[in-house]
């Protein structure tokens, strides 16, 4: 499991510097063996990718996380800021 950062640009200016405001999402990367691909998912965002590499799965999840956060905020919708309230881990004794 990944973690991926994105900035986006908050609704106000302090003098004439633009603050940034990060969150950070959880990029959850398996192999598909039928497909023979990785496959990249940001949950709370609900969007997806692939890559024949993990590091081309993280790339191309990075950029699909940026055109939906863009698309969120053209519409006037929230973004989610992260989810670390959202994701939990299992223990199990294997």
């Amino acid at each position: 499991m990944y973690l991926i950062v994105a900035a986006r640009e908050k609704d106000h200016v302090l003098g004439e510097v633009n603050i940034m405001d990060t969150a950070r999402y959880t990029v959850v990367i398996e192999w598909d063996q039928e497909e023979e691909l990785y496959i990249a998912t940001i949950p709370a965002l609900s969007v997806g990718s692939y890559g024949v590499s993990q590091d081309e799965a993280m790339e191309k999840i990075k950029e699909a996380a940026e055109v939906t956060i863009e698309g969120l905020k053209a519409h006037n919708l929230p973004v989610p800021h992260g989810d670390d309230d959202t994701i939990q881990h299992l223990d199990m004794a294997v």
